[in-house]
């Protein structure tokens, strides 16, 4: 849940969205630093990417995503 992710656990928060670069998240499928995501291989750079967006809207979750989408 995206409450669990803002909290986090022994590590902190995964999610920082006052500074989403700094995010545990971004570090681990950046492959910066000791964990590393997903374990086997790397995420594609357009996949890290779209993660960094979501992150700077403020990583909306289903029940929030609504006032991201724009009108058509």
């Amino acid at each position: 849940a995206r409450a669990g992710l803002l909290q986090g656990g022994e590590s902190g928060p995964a999610l920082s969205l006052d500074r989403p670069d700094q995010s545990r998240l971004l570090a681990a499928i950046r492959y910066d630093g000791d964990l590393q995501m997903p374990p086997d291989e790397p995420l594609k750079p357009e996949e890290v990417a779209a993660i960094e967006v979501w992150l700077k809207q403020g990583a909306p979750w289903p029940e929030s995503a609504e006032r991201l989408i724009a009108p058509s």
